[in-house]
């Protein structure tokens, strides 16, 4: 992908204090000020402890921050899971819900303190936490996120509006509000890889089928992708075809996403030949889903008479692990079409 440029807006603080203690390490690694017993190292720990730099956010709003966060806070899901791909485990998170991890990773979670639910921001909960920094998604309001920033340094990432489906464009904001933009590279590098691989090897089934994706918020509500959403843009730069259909009916709506009635499922994947369904990171759907699969909506649909319909991983692909789960479902349902040609 082209690296959004975002990476152009930091702006170093705190350099002098930084450079004044390096310096003074470099006359001798193990030399105490005279007097009082303090080694060089623990002035030169101290002062990258304290060192800042002040970047600006999505919003455009300039933040001065730790030159290396380390007490982080994030309010929803999609910064906790990019924080933990770049390996910074959050000391408080917004809600979570049980599978949209890894079992392996899970743990590392699940125990964290949740300061963000549905309706509010626990204010007094994250001030009680003392973080260095706080994700902040900018759907939060601009009155909770005021009061946030009389607790911490907040930076607000994209989430929602014009460019919600840039998922990696949200990861690497936060990187670079963690300073860790050179694992934000080396992590897209990797996804980039993957796709290339699976479209190469598979060209063959990939040619020859075309994919959907629906998910269900409720009985009344399916939910649509185009080719542009997150997962869409992940999937057709691995090579697959999108219905057309689909991606008539999605237009330019926001995020390459559409809510429809369970009726209008039928014409919008009518040209699939795979159907593809939001899952969590265990292949099950949500109830909602699981509950619209079992409608004569769904069981009608051609792709799920000539049985290719397969769970594939999250609509809203939270961080790089979201991704590659994704894409080793979409390997495996190609292997799987492969041995059935």
């Amino acid at each position: 992908m082209t690296l959004t440029p975002h990476s152009s807006r930091v702006i170093l603080g705190g350099a002098l204090v930084l450079a004044t203690a390096l310096g003074l390490g470099a006359c001798s690694s193990t030399s105490t000020t005279e007097g009082s017993g303090t080694s060089v190292a623990s002035v030169a720990s101290a002062a990258l402890d304290s060192a800042t730099r002040t970047i600006k956010d999505s919003q455009g709003t300039s933040v001065t921050v730790p030159a290396h966060p380390q007490k982080v806070v994030t309010l929803h899901f999609a910064a906790t899971q990019a924080s933990l791909d770049l390996g910074i485990t959050p000391i408080g998170q917004g809600a979570y819900i049980p599978g949209l991890l890894p079992e392996d990773i899970e743990p590392e979670v699940i125990d964290i303190p949740v300061v963000r639910d549905s309706d509010s921001v626990n204010l007094e909960q994250i001030a009680a936490l003392e973080p260095d920094l706080v994700l902040v998604p900018n759907m939060i309001s601009a009155e909770d996120t005021a009061e946030i920033r009389k607790i911490a340094p907040a930076y607000v990432y994209t989430h929602s509006g014009a460019d919600r489906a840039d998922w990696q464009g949200r990861i690497e904001e936060i990187s670079e509000a963690l300073n860790l933009h050179d694992k934000f590279v080396a992590l897209d590098d990797a996804v980039v890889a993957r796709q290339e691989e699976i479209a190469t090897e598979y060209a063959d089934i990939l040619a020859d089928n075309t994919f959907a994706v629906i998910n269900a918020y409720s009985p009344q509500e399916v939910g649509l992708n185009g080719s542009e959403s997150m997962l869409g843009n992940l999937l057709t730069n691995a090579g697959v075809q999108w219905s057309a259909a689909e991606d008539h009916i999605v237009g330019g709506n926001e995020g390459a996403e559409l809510t429809v009635s369970p009726e209008e499922v039928t014409r919008a994947v009518s040209d699939a030949t795979v159907l593809l369904y939001a899952s969590d990171l265990r292949a099950e759907p949500n109830e909602e889903t699981a509950s619209f699969m079992t409608t004569e909506v769904y069981t009608n649909l051609p792709a799920v008479v000539d049985g290719k319909d397969f769970p594939i991983g999250k609509l809203t692909i939270a961080g790089f692990t979201d991704a590659m789960y994704s894409l080793d479902q979409l390997e495996e349902i190609l292997i799987g079409l492969r041995e059935a040609a």
